[in-house]
């Protein structure tokens, strides 16, 4: 029972209670409240914890060894080529954000790039900490869910081949609330860490990639809509009856 407890709340409640709640703060966040914005920080950081927690409970309830979650410590040769894969790829991801902060001409192409969460990405020190703390937790907590328990609990129904499918979706269907090209992003993503974690056999690379993937998006979208603020207070139009 527990089960499908922590499955229908987290596949379906989350991304329903959690999508209608971000669309009424939207116009708040575009019109640059960073207050409404940081609480939307800290309520995905519960969500996301929350998520992951019930995933280790459901198996250490139900005396299930966390190997069948993903997380298995007997670290093979397997194991280790798939952290490398993530550590390569994330180090690209991180190359490409210190790029587009010192490049302006990347920075609008970031900005183009990013325009559906422009919104949800950090535009200061502070937003930037609690930023990191969203990526870290959906590391850890959705790969637990979406890739560990999730794909574990359907494929007690359906094939290893289908699981990653409806996984996947759901995955993608959890970004719903910032537009079709998300929900399309984060589905090719979430079969590209599912497959990381076949290759693997275990959560630690999909946990890294995805962590740092979310940290460089952070910082390329601080870099890309901070400087664009900037510019724009730069080259406002000077009032000619002021003084």
């Amino acid at each position: 029972m527990l089960d499908h407890i922590v499955a229908l709340v987290f596949a379906i409640g989350f991304p329903a209670i959690t999508g209608p709640a971000y669309l009424r703060r939207r116009a708040q966040m575009l019109a640059g409240n960073p207050s409404v914005r940081r609480s939307e920080y800290l309520e995905t950081i519960a969500w996301l914890s929350a998520m992951g927690v019930a995933a280790v409970l459901a198996f250490v309830v139900g005396d299930r060894a966390l190997s069948g979650l993903g997380l298995s410590f007997d670290f093979t040769f397997r194991h280790l080529s798939a952290l490398l894969i993530a550590a390569i790829a994330g180090a690209f991801l991180f190359a490409q954000a210190i790029a587009v902060a010192r490049d302006p001409g990347m920075q609008k192409a970031a900005r183009e790039s990013l325009e559906s969460v422009r919104e949800y990405l950090p535009r200061d020190a502070q937003d930037a900490r609690l930023f990191r703390g969203v990526a870290i937790s959906a590391g850890i907590g959705e790969e637990l869910f979406y890739r560990g328990f999730l794909l574990w609990y359907l494929s007690q129904a359906v094939s290893l081949p289908v699981a990653v499918a409806i996984s996947s979706v759901l995955f993608a269907l959890a970004h719903w609330m910032h537009g079709y090209q998300a929900v399309i992003r984060a589905g090719l993503i979430g079969l590209l860490l599912a497959g990381l974690y076949l290759l693997g056999g275990a959560l630690w690379a999909p946990m890294l990639l995805h962590t740092m993937a979310d940290l460089s998006s952070g910082a390329m979208g601080q870099a890309a809509f901070a400087n664009a603020s900037d510019n724009r207070k730069r080259t406002a139009p000077i009032d000619q009856d002021r003084g």
